[in-house]
């Protein structure tokens, strides 16, 4: 199964059985914990809040 996503968005997935799981990303940022940050969520309390914060985001740029 393969997945092109448009940038800025994070995924979430669940494993039902063994999985290997690669992503691709671009960035100039060098420090792994800077990277992880912005390319991941550890909770899906986490990824809501990501979510709900894209949704301001795109209201205030309709806005304008």
């Amino acid at each position: 199964f393969h997945v092109v996503s448009p940038p800025n968005t994070k995924r979430i997935a669940r494993a039902l059985e063994d999985t290997i799981w690669i992503t691709v990303l671009r960035t100039d940022e060098t420090d792994i914990d800077k990277i992880e940050d912005v390319f991941t969520c550890n909770s899906d309390e986490e990824f809501l809040q990501f979510r709900l914060d894209q949704e301001k985001q795109l209201k205030l740029a309709l806005d304008i």
